[in-house]
């Protein structure tokens, strides 16, 4: 029986710090709504790497984590084509251009 007086309730830095490690695989839900932002901009602040990431939608939350060189594989329900790249992240990081192709080789 589980003690009554544990609890799992804990702060987002020390969620990510006890339970994502380098080279795990993290998967968020939620489509494009409700995205756990807090969750994926502390992966960044902590300075997670080589992460194999899996998004519904591979749209602001996938491209924070490139952005923020968390990110070594990606998959995606839909990933934005090469030719129709109009990537949000494109307007806040010069770097994104540089980190995207080697995210998700086949673009």
């Amino acid at each position: 029986m589980r003690n009554p007086h544990s609890s799992k309730v804990m702060t987002t830095r020390e969620a990510i710090s006890r339970f994502v490690h380098d080279g795990d695989v993290v998967i968020t839900g939620n489509y494009t709504e409700s995205m756990p932002y807090s969750l994926i901009f502390e992966i960044i602040r902590q300075k997670k790497r080589n992460l194999t990431y899996f998004s519904q939608s591979g749209t602001a939350d996938a491209e924070f984590l490139v952005a923020g060189d968390c990110v070594e594989k990606m998959c995606s329900a839909f990933p934005v084509p090469r030719d129709e790249e109009i990537l949000f992240i494109r307007k806040l990081s010069p770097n994104s251009s540089f980190s995207i192709p080697s995210a998700m080789p086949w673009l």
